[in-house]
């Protein structure tokens, strides 16, 4: 799988992101899924320059279902952001099984 890491995080992507877990555990892009943020077009930006080590895709629910099989297919090793574990419940759903260890993460708010 080139899934190499799951998070659920309302934060989405932020510094703690890439200082610590791009660190320890090497990506080649971030796939974030929110449908708020994918329609956002400036929190789409924010976030995308939050990241300039690696690529950055946001995509709303709908698209990374149609998008995560071709991920999960490559070579490559990828971090899967969701802000909202019902995103990732959604995605399962829809028959896309993310067998990674989870790690959730939410602000105090």
């Amino acid at each position: 799988m080139a899934i190499s890491f799951v998070r659920i995080d309302d934060r989405v992507i932020h510094g703690q992101l890439m200082t610590r877990w791009a660190k320890e555990l090497p990506c080649d892009g971030i796939v974030a899924i929110d449908d708020a943020v994918a329609a956002d077009p400036l929190l789409s930006q924010v976030m995308k320059g939050a990241v300039t080590d690696v690529k950055v895709w946001l995509f709303d629910t709908e698209t990374a279902v149609s998008k995560l099989p071709k991920v999960i297919a490559s070579d490559k090793k990828y971090f899967v952001i969701a802000k909202s574990p019902v995103t990732l419940r959604r995605i399962s759903e829809a028959g896309i099984s993310l067998r990674i260890l989870i790690k959730k993460s939410t602000s105090a708010r």
